[in-house]
Parts: C-alpha cells; sequence; structure tokens
C-alpha cells in the first residue's frame, strides 16, 4: 500500500560510558571497537583514493561493524543502510508506475516507503553522512510533483468509484506525513538534553518531551537541503497545500478513507486507523502559523475524537501506533491508557526478549464474521517467532515514549535485535537485514506470491524499525 511516518518525542540521553566518573573510567571494549571502525573507515578512504571504491559506498564501510550478531559478524546500521537504500532502488524499479504531470511517480508503501523514511535520516546522523541519499531526495522529488498535480493525476487505484475514493483519502494522509517526516531526532535529542523529564511525565503526557522549535516548511539544516531538489519557497507551498488536501478529504468522523484489499496489517478495513495515527505523527509535527488556524484546529479535533472514541476496539498494533503518534500530538490517549498499554506490550513478549508480529493483532482481513482466514497460506511457524518488524516498533516506541534501556522490556528487546540481524541471499543480491513474515502469504517459496522483491516486504520494515531502535538505544 502507501504510507510514511517517523516519531517524534525526545529519547533520554544515555551516558557517555567513555567519560563516566568525571572522565577516569573508560569503556574499554567500546573504544576497541571505536578503533576498529576508525581503521575500518580508514581503509575505506583509501580505498576511494586508489580509485578501488567509490565515495558513499556503504557496503564497502561495512566491513567493520559494532555490535554482536548470530551469524559471527556484528550488527550494524551500515549494512541497514545499505539494504534499505538497495530495497527502495528495487521498489522504485518494481511499484505500479502513476502518471503524474508530465512524467511518472511510483506509489508509496507501508512496508517500504514509510519505513525508510523514517528511519534513513535518523542512520544517515548515526553514520556522520551528511547528505540525503538519492533515494530520499528522489521520493522527495516525486511527492512534491504529486501534491502539485493533485487535480490532474492518477490516482493510486481507479478501477472502482470506491478505490477511488479510497486512493483519495489515503494518499492525502501519506502525502502530508512524507513532508513532515523529515529528522526531526537532532531537534528532539537537543531538547531532551535541555529539558529531561521524568518518566512519570512521559507516560502522563509524552508530547512534552516533543521539541517545539521544529518548523513544518523548513528543511533542518542537518536534515534534507531541500535545495538539492527544490526551492525553499516550492517546498513550503507544497506543505500548505498537502495540509490543505489532508483536512479537505477528512471524513466527518475525523478519519480517512483508507486503501482496503484485506492484507493485514496495512491495507484492511481496520487501516483506516493506522491511516489516522500517521495522520496525527504529521499534523503534531507541525508548527508554523497555520497550526492555528480553525480550519486545523477543527480537523485535529476531529482527529483526536476519532482516535479516542475509536481505541478500544483497535489490534494492539494499532494501539502501539496510537502511542507512538502520541509522542507528537496530545490529547490522543488518557494516563490510565497509556500504563494499561505498555503492561499488555510487556506482556505480549516472549522468552527470547522479541516480539512477534502476529500476536499483536487478532487478524480479520477486513471480514465482518469468522471464520477469520488470510487470502493464502503463510508459514505459520515463521509467523511464531519473534520477528524484527514487531521488535524493532515496540522497542523504538518505547524509546519515543521516553523509557531509558534499563527498563526490562527494553534491554530485552535490544539483546534481541543485537542478536538478529541475519545474512540473507535474494537472487543476485547479499543483504545484512532483520526478518519478519507476511500475514497473508507464504513469500518464502519461489510462487507467484514469493517472488524475490516481494519476499522482503515485510523485511523492509523489520530492517527500518530495528535499526531505529538500535539507533537511538546505543
Amino acid at each position: 500500500m502507501l504510507i510514511q511516518s517517523q516519531s517524534t518525542s525526545a529519547p533520554y540521553p544515555e551516558p557517555n560510558r567513555l567519560r563516566r566518573n568525571n572522565g577516569m573510567h573508560c569503556d574499554r571494549g567500546r573504544l576497541i571497537r571505536l578503533l576498529a571502525t576508525a581503521l575500518g573507515l580508514a581503509f575505506v578512504v583509501g580505498s576511494i583514493a586508489a580509485g578501488r571504491a567509490e565515495p558513499g559506498d556503504v557496503q564497502a564501510a561495512s566491513a567493520t561493524s559494532n555490535m554482536p550478531r548470530q551469524d559471527g559478524r556484528r550488527w550494524n546500521l551500515l549494512d541497514a543502510a545499505k539494504y534499505l537504500d538497495d530495497r527502495m532502488d528495487i521498489w522504485f524499479a518494481n511499484a505500479k508506475k502513476l502518471r503524474t504531470a508530465d512524467g511518472q511517480t511510483v506509489c508509496v508503501s507501508c512496508h517500504t516507503t514509510v519505513p525508510y523514511v523514517l528511519a534513513r535520516p535518523t542512520l544517515r546522523r548515526a553514520l556522520h553522512q551528511t547528505n540525503p541519499t538519492a533515494q530520499e531526495q528522489r521520493l522527495l522529488s516525486e511527492t512534491l510533483r504529486r501534491v502539485q498535480s493533485y487535480d490532474a493525476h492518477q490516482l493510486f487505484y481507479d478501477h472502482t468509484e470506491m478505490k477511488k475514493t479510497e486512493s483519495r483519502g489515503t494518499e492525502a494522509v501519506l502525502n502530508a506525513f512524507v513532508l513532515m517526516s523529515v529528522d526531526l531526532t537532532q531537534s528532539r535529542r537537543s531538547e531532551a538534553k535541555r529539558h529531561p523529564v521524568s518518566i512519570k511525565a512521559a507516560i502522563t503526557n509524552p508530547s512534552t518531551i516533543v521539541s517545539k522549535s521544529i518548523e513544518s516548511s523548513k528543511f533542518d539544516s542537518n536534515s534534507i537541503n531541500p535545495s538539492d531538489v527544490v526551492r525553499r519557497q516550492e517546498l513550503g507551498a507544497a506543505v500548505q497545500l498537502a495540509f490543505k488536501r489532508l483536512w479537505e478529504t477528512q471524513r466527518s468522523d475525523g478519519a480517512w478513507d483508507w486503501l482496503d484489499f484485506g492484507l493485514e496489517p496495512f491495507e484492511t478495513s481496520d487501516g483506516a486507523y493506522f491511516g489516522a495515527t500517521l495522520a496525527a505523527l504529521a499534523v503534531g509535527s507541525r508548527r508554523d502559523d497555520s497550526s492555528n488556524s480553525a480550519e486545523t484546529k477543527s480537523g485535529i479535533e476531529r482527529l483526536r475524537e476519532y482516535l479516542k472514541q475509536n481505541y478500544d476496539r483497535q489490534s494492539l498494533f494499532n494501539r502501539i501506533w496510537l502511542l507512538l503518534a502520541s509522542t507528537r500530538l496530545n490529547d490522543l490517549m488518557t494516563a490510565p491508557q497509556r500504563t494499561s498499554l505498555i503492561a499488555e506490550i510487556q506482556n505480549r513478549q516472549r522468552d527470547d526478549g522479541g516480539w512477534a508480529l502476529e500476536s499483536l493483532g487478532t487478524w480479520r482481513w477486513s471480514k465482518s464474521v469468522g471464520p477469520f482466514r488470510p487470502p493464502g497460506a503463510p508459514d505459520a511457524s515463521l509467523l511464531l517467532q519473534s520477528d524484527g518488524y514487531a521488535t524493532g516498533l515496540i522497542v523504538y516506541t518505547l524509546r519515543q515514549t521516553g523509557f531509558k534501556t534499563d527498563l526490562p522490556a527494553v534491554s530485552r528487546g535490544l539483546r534481541w535485535l543485537r542478536n538478529s540481524q541475519r545474512d540473507v541471499q535474494i537472487g543476485p543480491h547479499h543483504w545484512y537485514a532483520w526478518r519478519a513474515h507476511s500475514l497473508n502469504f507464504d513469500r518464502e517459496q519461489n510462487t507467484d506470491k514469493g517472488e524475490p522483491w516481494r519476499r522482503m516486504f515485510m523485511s523492509d520494515s523489520a530492517t527500518a524499525f530495528a535499526a531505529l531502535a538500535l539507533a537511538v538505544s546505543e
């Protein structure tokens, strides 16, 4: 399907173990890892100078690593970044092409594009990469073209009137979300260091730790520079237009029509709630004067009411996304709801420290009455295992909500993530990624549902959120 997001509350800054006890204590293991990384980077620079590697060759740099992995290597953000960039290129090449103005763009997917938008800027900062990737720039450029051609471009799906309506609502949310999901982590971290808050305060109202300095129509100087793609004024105008469209397509109940193909967890009748959490993430990131307009205030209140009134009927998966959204937009949950949800999340943690996506919902595949069965025959043995998507999403959300790494659920989840980056060979590609599997089909076999590019759809989400969780925690 088509979607994007990033979470916003300020994670608690972790102590610098290299300068603890007034600088007299040094974590020797970490120092060794830092030296190894420096040597690896020096090798890459030397290779570039010698003509053996190209600047920005992430795979060459990924020979160094910093945390243990079960395959004998160590978990590595460079490997994750390389995987995510490759997968975006594959998505651009294979996804549905849409007529947009005088050219084409591709649709935006919940499983690949949305997590990429969330993760890649954070990984760039963690890896000290200052320039946006070519994939980030293309995605931004295509989103701007879609926004600027609302009245003329081809809809995501237009074979029925219902799908036209669902496409308009879905795209309105996604475009606003993409444009507002611009590298906010550094602003949040700076705010957290200046104004730390307690766990109690974070649970009661996590929006108190959201940076108030974010400007919706401007990119942070450490984030994507719009001069690489479009003029700043054009971007600001596109943001205004995207939010105008967002409120125009909002339903009277506060949600948006959402693409429904009976595919869990994104494209189902329950997907409208998931889409509303993405809208809340986008709206909560906006800090310009337009946020005070009557139209915006009215739309936000309808959105809040929809999310609150329908909360009790949602799967744990959707409620986790609401918890993430509540780190950007306040007054989405009560303190008792938040406390109860966090307890439920911890109770679903498996003995190995991870979580399984299959356990986060009573999946219905858009059916109103039982029996509730998927359209295909997914491998139940794989779905019962802990996976990178559920574990990464939960750990990242808990960290964004304000929990430190010494919370047992977080520390155990991080341990599972550190040990679960795997060697994956798909066709000509050799990657190091975290895995998750489809709730709808068995994509591990060489069938029409398991060809190489589709096989890794849920692993795209898994790798993005696993890397995010580790990047904001290490």
